[in-house]
């Protein structure tokens, strides 16, 4: 039994990463091997979101309730600072649309400094990588549902098993079709349509700034609104429901050989030729002081 790094730990590690080592064991030693092995991670894997839609969504089949209750504590409350979400992410997107439009006037009477384009290019840039992680996380979430979760006649609390590896594999449970299309629609379909109206108000609300210290403010502002759902969940959930989020296992990905899976490096670099493309769009479409022959809103008005 050789180690496969051909050294050797004087002393067995302990902790989380021990889970992971199934080398031979020869006079008290443990084989060292690289963390990547060690704790399992280098499989491809999808984890739900530790988040308030995450929360939303898995919560209910991952604690059974049989009282109003532990229903209103394990479910009820994030449902609750969900709507909250929405109502306040509305709220602050027609107070943000609402402001752009009045500082076009003053574009337009020239009551403004010209920006520096570097600036105005960084807050695009940051504004829109925001955007886009909330984008992903609802792909993943319609994936999971899509590839992962298993669809049931009924929804069912989640239960799991220890494999072979020693990591919890789902074994029953699952949500039914009608769960499902309801997620899409009243969830994951909102969380779409505020993502993209946010994306289009930012850049405005971005462009209409009066001068380059307002940019930095107004970018400041703007990723607060974009990721007051993770403050809400941070600050109102409960620590046991977190808890229980962080302890939800990963989902394996059977199929690694697929063009998907291999083009993942890949796919990171397409990301950010995607954001700087909605840059470029911003920088050449949007009305701005210095930059008059733009449209404050492109396709409004």
């Amino acid at each position: 039994h050789r180690c496969p790094s051909g050294k050797w730990d004087a002393k067995p590690s302990t902790g989380a990463a021990v889970r992971g080592l199934s080398a031979a064991n020869m006079s008290g030693k443990v084989c060292a091997r690289e963390l990547s092995k060690a704790a399992n991670v280098s499989k491809f894997k999808y984890s739900a979101p530790q988040t308030l839609y995450g929360t939303v969504i898995f919560m209910p089949a991952l604690v059974e309730t049989d009282t109003f209750v532990e229903w209103l504590r394990w479910r009820g409350m994030d449902h609750f600072w969900m709507i909250v979400n929405y109502c306040a992410q509305v709220v602050f997107l027609v107070g943000v649309h609402n402001v752009a439009k009045k500082e076009d006037e003053n574009i337009a009477a020239n009551d403004c400094a010209p920006l520096l384009p570097y600036l105005l290019i960084c807050a695009y840039f940051a504004c829109t990588v925001s955007v886009f992680s909330d984008l992903q996380e609802t792909w993943d979430i319609f994936y999971l549902l899509r590839k992962h979760i298993p669809t049931v006649p009924q929804t069912s609390v989640f239960k799991f098993a220890q494999g072979d590896d020693g990591d919890l594999k789902l074994t029953e449970g699952g949500f039914s079709l009608l769960r499902k299309i309801c997620i899409c629609s009243f969830i994951l379909l909102p969380k779409l349509c505020l993502a993209i109206a946010l994306l289009v108000t930012s850049i405005s609300f971005l462009s209409a700034s009066p001068s380059n210290f307002d940019i930095i403010l107004n970018a400041t502002a703007l990723l607060f609104i974009i990721d007051m759902d993770e403050s809400i969940f941070a600050f109102f959930s409960l620590p046991e429901v977190r808890c229980l989020m962080e302890a939800f296992p990963p989902f394996e990905e059977e199929d690694t050989t697929s063009m998907t899976v291999k083009m993942r490096p890949l796919w990171r670099f397409l990301k950010f030729l995607l954001a700087c493309v909605v840059v470029a769009f911003g920088m050449g479409t949007f009305k701005r002081c210095g930059y008059t022959e733009g449209r404050w809103m492109p396709f409004v008005g």
